[in-house]
């Protein structure tokens, strides 16, 4: 599977080709415009949270969320309802905290002892600037590891140290519809990154708590991309 997504084309992978198009020899008046919408859009997908099946990677003797983020695997890899969602970054006092995308298994089984799920004190996550692809997964599924997945409802995350995420939605249109919406939210925070517009990339991707201490503490480092 590795040696198929590292045949693709990263920079058609993770730049929208609808956002790239529809700005192609526009106007600045229409430039303007659609900056607007794209900037609306992201905002709403920050705000909203998505129900999907994770399918983990294979198994391992270890299945805490912070050993995943190291680039350890859970138990099993048995598909998972989860919830995931867009976490905001932060700017601490002495520290930046990255926006993530972010996921916790949607099932609390000792909810009537007033107890949570693991995953709802630890989430799993993905810092969006490590991000290099969002996919859809047809031909790229292993089904000696995920035999129950949906081709056609199913999508990689790839970020650099670890290995490819396997999501599933309800169908192809929620799937396409997801898959969109991560790429235009990737894509526009790696640009603002890129092109150092500071001001922005906190206004949209941070807290406002940040946006707060902006004027005081702007994040001055080069993004390691």
């Amino acid at each position: 599977t590795n040696d198929s997504l590292s045949k693709r084309d990263d920079s058609k992978d993770i730049i929208s080709p609808m956002v790239n198009e529809s700005l192609r020899g526009a106007s600045i008046e229409e430039m303007m415009r659609k900056e607007s919408m794209i900037a609306e859009h992201v905002k709403e997908t920050i705000h909203n949270t998505f129900t999907l099946t994770w399918h983990p990677p294979a198994e391992s003797n270890n299945q805490t969320p912070e050993n995943f983020n190291r680039g350890k695997r859970r138990r099993t890899n048995n598909p998972v309802c989860v919830k995931a969602w867009i976490e905001m970054g932060n700017q601490l006092k002495n520290d930046i905290i990255e926006p993530k995308f972010m996921w916790r298994d949607a099932y609390h089984p000792d909810l009537d002892q007033r107890k949570l799920n693991e995953t709802s004190k630890a989430p799993y996550g993905v810092n969006l600037m490590q991000i290099c692809r969002v996919i859809n997964s047809k031909g790229l599924i292993d089904r000696n590891v995920h035999p129950f997945a949906k081709e056609s409802c199913s999508f990689l995350v790839c970020a650099n140290h670890i290995e490819p995420c396997l999501f599933e939605a309800s169908s192809p249109e929620e799937k396409d519809r997801i898959v969109h919406s991560l790429k235009v939210v990737v894509s526009r925070l790696v640009c603002k990154a890129i092109a150092r517009d500071a001001e922005s990339l906190v206004s949209e991707f941070f807290t406002p708590q940040s946006y707060d201490q902006y004027a005081a503490c702007v994040p001055g480092d080069e993004p390691d991309l």
